[in-house]
């Protein structure tokens, strides 16, 4: 690039810039609403840099005009945090599931090629540098995922207090149910991105917050009584409690076979052309899923299994090595004390002392000492 095309970039950003800014009020909620509708869009076909990037904009544009605590931006949030949060997960597939490979792979050639210590730190610069590489990636992913918890926070924070509100107003229930079911809505998300960050109790512990709005709120047969369903199975089976993913997963079966019974029903008695293709489309796609949840439930079984035989294994060597341990010699058995009175050494009595001799003894004996020096 030459001097002059880098010193028109500067001028072209501001010129954006001040575009946006001369933009009505109007015009940037137009504009907002535009982001939205195509950040959803690209969120449908699963095109999520698209999607996290409009929905950027389109929030940055809405909290600019109302502020970040308004009910408005919730809409914003909540598909904002949605398309980050898979954004995220894409993320961490890729720079994690090379790694592993590569580890693998690395480990398998040098054993089938004989390769030394020695030769192998040839190429620790390379290394190195890919070490920095995966460091860059891990950061770039937690930087993701933290953005993520943060947006959808933030739309779970503005359904909670409108909540509050709308009771102390004493609205219409349909009012309040319609935002307690976007309350759901956020915890269901939030309870997923526990889920893909490792938190197992926190992602049930929202999830069922979600669910028990679900149930009070919408039909027994709801799609998405199903998927909050799935994703508490999905936790349990995280978190290695198998058999209460066993339940959830049942019931994931129980809750899709009614609305395909459901759906069977009302088929016979639609005459909308459109309605009814939308019906047979959800039908199938749920023929497709019961299956899938039948492979889920056997795979729970099978695991559940495995895990309680590992811990009669365990169990059984514990046992073995407790019963061996009984069997060898006690180190605190006590032998006969043996008489050793004669090895005692005791203290040698004191000579009796000299009588005290009296005055006069010993001027004596100092007038004879006296006497033979003299003599001398």
């Amino acid at each position: 690039m030459s001097v002059e095309d880098s010193a028109e970039v500067p001028v072209q950003d501001m010129e954006v810039e001040k575009a946006n800014d001369e933009l009505t009020r109007e015009q940037k909620e137009k504009r907002a609403a535009e982001l939205l509708a195509a950040g959803r869009r690209a969120l449908k076909v699963s095109d999520y840099e698209t999607a996290t990037e409009a929905l950027s904009e389109a929030s940055e544009t809405i909290v600019e005009l109302y502020g970040s605590d308004h009910e408005i931006t919730y809409e914003y949030y909540y598909y904002y945090g949605m398309a980050t949060l898979e954004l995220g997960k894409i993320q961490s597939q890729v720079f994690n599931a090379p790694n592993e490979k590569e580890d693998n792979g690395d480990a398998q050639n040098s054993a089938a090629a004989g390769t030394s210590t020695n030769e192998k730190g040839e190429g620790d610069g390379e290394d190195s540098e890919k070490e920095d590489g995966e460091e860059s990636g891990d950061e770039e992913d937690d930087d993701t995922m933290k953005l993520a918890w943060e947006v959808l926070e933030n739309a779970r924070c503005i359904a909670m207090a409108k909540i509050e509100v709308l009771k102390a107003e004493r609205s219409g229930v349909s009012v309040i149910e319609e935002w307690q079911l976007k309350l759901a809505d956020v915890l269901v998300v939030l309870g997923d991105h526990s889920v893909s960050d490792g938190k197992y109790d926190q992602a049930l512990e929202d999830l069922e917050q979600a669910l028990e709005i679900q149930k009070n709120v919408l039909p027994s047969n709801s799609r998405k009584i199903a998927q909050t369903y799935i994703l508490m199975a999905d936790a349990c089976t995280s978190g290695m409690k198998y058999d209460e993913a066993i339940n959830y997963f049942e019931k994931t079966k129980e809750t899709l076979k009614s609305r395909s019974e459901h759906l069977e029903t009302e088929l016979k008695e639609v005459g909308d052309q459109e309605k009814k293709l939308d019906m047979q489309d959800e039908l199938k796609d749920l023929e497709e899923m019961i299956p899938l949840i039948d492979d889920k439930i056997a795979d729970s079984k099978s695991s559940a299994e495995q895990m309680e035989k590992t811990k009669e294994a365990i169990k059984a060597q514990f046992d073995g090595f407790a019963a061996l341990m009984s069997q060898l010699p006690q180190s605190s058995e006590q032998k006969e004390a043996n008489d050793i009175s004669n090895l005692v050494r005791r203290p040698a009595k004191r000579p009796v002392e000299a009588a005290e001799t009296t005055p006069e003894e010993k001027k004596k004996t100092k007038a004879e000492e006296e006497e033979g020096t003299s003599e001398l």
